[in-house]
C-alpha cells in the first residue's frame, strides 16, 4: 500500500471526499523542556507560524497568543509545570483554510526538529452538515472515511447527541495505545447542535484533543 503519511495531509484529503462543509483545522504539538525564557517563547511562536503575516502577540498567564486574522491563524502557546521540576510546553494552532494544515504540519516538524526538541503531535479538522443527520447516515459517512483510510477495525460509542468512531489506519504515520492496548490513530465523532440545527464531525489523529 501507500507509504503513511502525517495526520493532516490524510485528514484534510479524506474530508473533501464527503459533504461535509469545512470549518477549522487544528494542529497541536506537546514538548517536555528543561526551561524555556519568554524570550524564546516567542521567538518559537514567531517560527511556527507560517511566514509573510504580520502577526499580533501578547503575553498571557502561562505563555502567548498570537493572531494572524488576515490569514485566519492562531496561535497558543502555554507552559505549564511537569513532574521532575521540567515544563511542558502545549502549542496549538487554528486556521480556517483547512489546506494549510498539511504544510504547517511539515513545517512544525522542522522548526521543533531545529530545536532538538522531540515533539508529540495531534491535528484535527472539523466541519458541519445541517440538520440531524440519521444514525445510519453517519454510519454511511464514517464507514467512508474509515475505508478510505484502509482502516480494518473500528471502535464505535453513542452517548445521546454524541457519536464516535476510532480505529488504526496504516495511512497514517503515527499512532498510540488505547487502554486495551489496541493501535489507534485516527477517531472520528459527530455532535448535533439543535441551537443552529447543525451536526458538527470532528475527525483527528491520533485522536480528538478537545471537548465536543
Amino acid at each position: 500500500g501507500p507509504a503513511p503519511l502525517p495526520a493532516g495531509a490524510q485528514l484534510v484529503s479524506v474530508l473533501s471526499l464527503t459533504p461535509v462543509t469545512p470549518a477549522e483545522a487544528v494542529l497541536q504539538a506537546r514538548v517536555r523542556l528543561e526551561e524555556v525564557s519568554p524570550l524564546e517563547l516567542r521567538d518559537l511562536g514567531l517560527a511556527l507560524l507560517p511566514p509573510g503575516g504580520v502577526p499580533v502577540a501578547g503575553r498571557t498567564d502561562s505563555g502567548y497568543l498570537f493572531q494572524d486574522p488576515a490569514r485566519g491563524l492562531t496561535l497558543q502557546l502555554r507552559v505549564t509545570p511537569a513532574a521532575g521540576g521540567s515544563r511542558r510546553l502545549f502549542a496549538e494552532l487554528t486556521c480556517q483554510d483547512m489546506s494549510l494544515l498539511p504544510p504547517l504540519e511539515q513545517h512544525w516538524h522542522r522548526v521543533f526538529a531545529s530545536r532538538g526538541w522531540e515533539a508529540e503531535y495531534a491535528a484535527w479538522v472539523a466541519g458541519t452538515l445541517a440538520g440531524p443527520p440519521s444514525y445510519n447516515e453517519l454510519q454511511v459517512l464514517f464507514g467512508y472515511i474509515f475505508q478510505a483510510l484502509d482502516v480494518q477495525k473500528t471502535w464505535q460509542t453513542v452517548d445521546g447527541r454524541l457519536v464516535s468512531w476510532a480505529g488504526h489506519s496504516p495511512r497514517i504515520k503515527y499512532s498510540l495505545r488505547d487502554v486495551r492496548g489496541e493501535p489507534v490513530n485516527i477517531q472520528a465523532a459527530a455532535r448535533y447542535q439543535p441551537g443552529d440545527d447543525r451536526t458538527r464531525i470532528y475527525l483527528g489523529s491520533p485522536l480528538i484533543y478537545r471537548d465536543y
